[in-house]
This record gives structure tokens, sequence and C-alpha cells, in this order.
């Protein structure tokens, strides 16, 4: 009975050392963020997450754009929120004004964390540039609508109950600041990526509306036609200005 105990204990505790490769979890579909960033691959997959991130912010959410100007009428079925349609009783707990900002703070932290996953694993400089570009404009989009709003730039590894607002006259100063970093590494044309050209674009519309503000200046305006002369870099209109198309 002994040497049957002692038989029984070997072989089980080799089946146990033969499965215990196959008992360990590996879970595929949530691998380290540490780990996947740090390879080429998971990197690209990061950075084109952040591109993605644009459907979030346009794709369900139009009010915020086009609600309350003469680019929009308002059909038979109204508006989400009749406070963007008409200005009255508009409040910050809008459900299309609070999914807005929500949502364009999701999308800033995901360009945070690629920004950093990027410089830290001395990742493609021209990805981080585009990322670096993408954060700024979500700041563009943020400043426009509620002025001082929280400048959240750092990587984050836990959880943050309260930001302090940035005066929006400083908010402006890093979008720009960041926007300029990013066009000295961008390439001149890049095929469905930020290149030089979009950031051209967007500079000139950020000095444009800071010109406006109560803490911009003239030499916004000339900043702004500057940057929008080197967007144009002398192509003609590829349209006939008068509307024939021929179609």
């Amino acid at each position: 009975m002994k040497k049957i105990l002692i038989l029984f204990i070997v072989v089980t505790s080799l089946l146990m050392a033969g499965c215990s490769d196959f008992l360990t979890e590996n879970n595929k579909s949530n691998p380290d963020a540490a780990v996947l960033y740090k390879t080429t691959s998971g990197y690209e997959s990061l950075v084109n997450s952040c591109y993605a991130t644009l459907r979030d912010v346009y794709g369900d959410n139009i009010e915020m754009f086009v609600a309350g100007t003469d680019l929009y009428k308002v059909g038979r079925a109204g508006l989400t929120s009749q406070g963007l349609g008409t200005y009255q009783s508009l409040t910050p707990a809008d459900n299309s004004v609070k999914a807005f900002y929500s949502v364009v703070y999701q999308s800033i932290k995901r360009c945070n964390d690629a920004i950093y996953y990027g410089e830290l694993n001395k990742h493609n400089a021209v990805r981080v540039a585009e990322v670096r570009f993408l954060r700024a404009y979500y700041f563009f989009q943020l400043v426009q609508q509620f002025g001082d709003v929280a400048l959240a730039t750092e990587f984050i590894t836990a959880p943050v109950t309260s930001y302090e607002r940035t005066p929006a006259s400083e908010v402006y100063t890093f979008i720009i600041d960041e926007m300029k970093t990013a066009l000295a590494a961008l390439p001149a044309i890049a095929a469905n990526r930020v290149n030089q050209r979009v950031v051209n674009h967007y500079l000139s519309l950020v000095y444009l509306t800071r010109g406006y503000e109560t803490y911009g200046s003239p030499s916004d305006f000339q900043s702004s036609v500057e940057y929008a002369t080197a967007a144009i870099n002398n192509q003609g209109l590829t349209l006939p200005f008068d509307g024939k198309t021929g179609i």
C-alpha cells in the first residue's frame, strides 16, 4: 500500500510538472502596455488609435459643431440639445456638451500615452509629432468652446480626481508651441496622415481665432496669413471659382 501511494505521488507530480506551461495564462487580448508599446508594431497601433479618436469626437455629436449657426437647419425631429440650437437654458450639464467634453479629454489621454511611450522608447519621431499635433488640435477644440480648461498633458498611472483650469491665453500658447514643434518634425507630404500642410493650416486658424480674443494681438493676424500662405503653397483652386464643374 505504501509503495502504491509513493507511486501515485510521483506520477501526479510528473503530470503536474508537464502541464505547468499549459496551465499558465497568456491573455493575448490584453497585453501589458509597457511591453506592447515597446515594439514598433505595437506603437504603430497606439498611434493609429489616436487617429481613430477623431471618429469618437465627430461621429455622433455633430450638434457641438453646427447647431446654433447659419450652417445648420433644424429638421422636424428637432435637436437632442435645445440649448445648443437656440442658446436657451444651455448649461454644462447639457448631454451634448458633457459628451463632447468627456470624449475630447479621453482622446487627449490616448495622445498623452502615445507621446509618453514614443519618447520613452525612442520610436519614430514623425509618429510622435503626429500625435503631438492631434493633442494640440483637441485642446484647440476645448479652448474655443470652454475658454479656461485643464491642460492635462501628463502620462497618468493612477486616477486623478481634479485638475486646475489653465487660463485660455496659456492654453493658446501651449497649442501654438506644440504645433510648431510638430511642424519641424513632420514631412511636407504624407498621404492620409498629419503632415506640414495640415499643421500650417491649423496654425493659421489658431492664430486667427486667438487674434479676436482680448489677449490676442494684431501680430496674430499676420501670423495667420503667413501660415495660410505656407499651407496653400501657391496651389491654385482645384475647382473653378464660378462653380461650373461640368457635373
